[in-house]
């Protein structure tokens, strides 16, 4: 494994841009900040490595699911207190890095159709960037390109890396960066021009990302606090239902309630049918759900007011449903399908022995649902159930929530048929609302502890301490057992959303299983169906519910495919092969014949897949059917993608190799 080592840092803001190299890199780039600053990496939990271990700092680190969210570091001084003679300890400086990612999700490049920026085209070849070329600082061109074709050859045509090497040459002369007489590029200069023109572009999509969220906002008649007050999207999109008003009356819970209601929540179904392999040849579409999340906070009944209660032990189920809302733990004792056959997606679920999610239609204990939940399995089972103990909520709801979807739903479809990028913010925020109030409380946190004061500091934490790391310079991370007592959510909002949206999806499929119309996989909002079936199963749901299946609005489905390059109009699938959750290809054809792929395989990237088809010397068709009939397959994970490892002491250091071994 080898460590990442920094060779240049660039920073800006709205006046200046300043670069900083050499051995003192992390010092000086430090130092130039001013004390209570905020500063945005786009990666910041990899950019961090190369600061966060810096002597005479005091780190804090706020992290949830390994995303680096922020990190704050103070610099202290000693001064000589004036009245009292005596040597006092004063914060000299204080700094904040926020990771911008979690507020944007979206890389650099896609900047320029989110947020209308001009994004520069970047051509680098970052393996040329080592130790031994630093000193040599000018590499011929063809060097410089050859590298760069070498780390693109499996990812781009011929015709797009010729195009390339023009790009660089062009991009090369721009940044004062290529000698003409000998045909060389000064590697740093420009790197530093690329680097520069990165932090100009994250600079300026956060800012228009700001202002199309006060703009948002505006059109709501509320007042937008800024984006420098959240560190992810969700707590904006939390916040923004907040002020409406869409919380108002409810109670955000901890402690037992919270963590009861809390096991409710459960995310989407992605399976394939009966969860065994399938191979289908047919015209097959990717019937999708419009705004899954958007439209089952549309149509729930919104947020339950009050407080929970404790259900009484003996309560029968016509006290039960008459409650507004509950999150009950039951035993399903009996279950039966009310189908001519069992349903290929059950709406139970049970853990394997790996922790995996698997969907049935059998009896199981100690099962944990909400109103909406058990009234799906009523709809579509017979059941028997016994209750065990729960929770219910019996003073209303708070239904702003259904008028506030409506009202940023409704502005997206203005904005987007004037193709205006705010659409794609409004997406943002549409999708991230329900997030929060179902997150769960951070466990730990992680104090950088100078190795000299460690054991004074172990000497007060001991108690809180689970482990401690150390690296070969002068700092210890010590990771400390966090307190949950004060964690509170809003649990009875999550979990139902989760419930409604699965309700939409249930209505859909389950409809189509009783009447014989066969799915042959589903990831959570869409699902594959013969495209012939599609206006079967819409004539038979609107004579059922009374509503429209086909369309563009909330609660409604369409055929939606990815296009591939250089597909005209209309996209089918003509051979699924799915051999498990999220692992599957369907080879596309255009309305002209031509062909793409759509690949997933989880756990590996698509890249990854390609090259080792193209090792092989076999299509992608062929490695999905010899998966499908069993074979092993061992991808190298290094070879299409970059994999790099953050070690326990914040290092970055690259993998030499990283082999994945799949079979179904």
């Amino acid at each position: 494994e080898s460590k990442h080592k920094p060779y240049l840092c660039c920073l800006c803001d709205e006046k200046n841009i300043a670069s900083f190299t050499g051995d003192k890199l992390t010092s000086n780039f430090l130092n130039s900040l001013m004390t209570n600053s905020l500063t945005y990496f786009h990666n910041l939990k990899y950019d961090a490595c190369f600061f966060i271990n810096e002597p005479g700092w005091e780190t804090q680190l706020t992290q949830r699911s390994g995303t680096l969210l922020q990190v704050v570091m103070d610099r202290y001084k000693w001064i000589r207190d004036e009245k009292t003679g005596k040597q006092k300890k004063i914060r000299e400086k204080h700094l904040t890095f926020r990771n911008s990612y979690s507020i944007i999700p979206a890389p650099l490049c896609k900047f320029d159709d989110m947020f209308k920026l001009k994004v520069h085209k970047e051509i680098i070849a970052y393996k040329i960037y080592n130790a031994e070329n630093m000193k040599r600082q000018w590499i011929p061109f063809d060097e410089f390109y050859n590298q760069y074709r070498i780390e693109n050859i499996d990812k781009k045509s011929t015709d797009e890396l010729n195009k390339d090497r023009d790009q660089l040459l062009r991009n090369a002369k721009f940044a004062k960066a290529y000698k003409e007489d000998t045909q060389e590029i000064e590697i740093m200069k420009y790197a530093t021009f690329y680097c520069k023109k990165d932090c100009i572009t994250l600079m300026d999509g956060m800012k228009k990302f700001n202002n199309d969220l006060g703009e948002v906002f505006k059109n709501t008649d509320k007042t937008w606090v800024g984006i420098n007050q959240f560190i992810s999207v969700s707590a904006v999109g939390y916040d923004f239902a907040r002020i409406y008003g869409c919380f108002d009356g409810c109670y955000q819970l901890s402690g037992k309630p919270q963590n009861f209601i809390q096991r409710c929540v459960s995310g989407g179904r992605t399976m394939t049918a009966d969860n065994v392999k399938q191979y289908i040849v047919d015209r097959i579409q990717d019937f999708d759900a419009v705004s899954l999340y958007p439209s089952a906070m549309y149509i729930m009944d919104g947020v339950p007011k009050g407080k929970p209660k404790v259900i009484p032990d003996n309560c029968s189920h016509e006290q039960l449903m008459s409650y507004d809302t509950f999150f009950i733990e039951i035993n399903i004792n009996k279950i039966s399908c009310k189908s001519s056959r069992k349903y290929r997606f059950g709406q139970i679920f049970k853990h394997n022995d790996k922790g995996s999610k698997i969907f049935c239609n059998e009896t199981v204990n100690h099962y944990y649902v909400d109103k909406i939940t058990l009234m799906d399995l009523m709809e579509f089972y017979d059941i028997e159930y016994e209750f065990i103990r729960g929770y219910y909520f019996d003073e209303g709801f708070n239904d702003k929530i259904n008028e506030f979807i409506k009202t940023l739903f409704d502005l997206r479809l203005k904005y987007k048929s004037e193709k205006n990028p705010l659409e794609k913010t409004i997406k943002l925020l549409l999708n991230s609302i329900y997030g929060k109030s179902i997150l769960k409380p951070m466990t730990d946190e992680i104090k950088v502890v100078d190795q000299k004061k460690l054991i004074s500091y172990i000497y007060r934490n001991y108690n809180f301490i689970k482990e401690v790391s150390f690296n070969l310079n002068t700092k210890a991370f010590v990771k400390k057992i966090k307190p949950i007592n004060n964690h509170f959510n809003l649990p009875q909002f999550g979990a139902s959303v989760l419930s409604w949206s699965k309700h939409i999806m249930n209505q859909v499929m389950s409809t189509a299983e009783q009447h014989n119309i066969d799915i042959y996989y589903q990831d959570t909002d869409s699902v594959h169906i013969k495209e012939c079936d599609v206006p079967k199963l819409a004539a038979i749901y609107k004579e059922k519910y009374g509503k429209e299946l086909i369309g563009k609005h909330m609660t409604q489905f369409h055929c939606d495919f990815d296009s591939f390059n250089g597909a005209v109009g209309d996209i089918h699938s003509r051979k699924l092969i799915a051999l498990g959750k999220k692992s599957y290809l369907d080879i596309l054809v255009d309305e002209e014949g031509n062909e793409g792929y759509h690949i997933r395989m989880k756990g590996v990237p698509k890249q990854c897949v390609l090259n080792k088809c193209k090792r092989m010397g076999i299509t992608v068709e062929e490695l999905y059917e010899r998966m499908y009939h069993g074979e092993s397959i061992t991808f190298d994970l290094t070879d299409g993608s970059n994999c790099f490892r953050k070690t326990k002491t914040f290092d970055q250091v690259t993998l030499p190799q990283f082999y994945r071994k799949v079979q179904f």
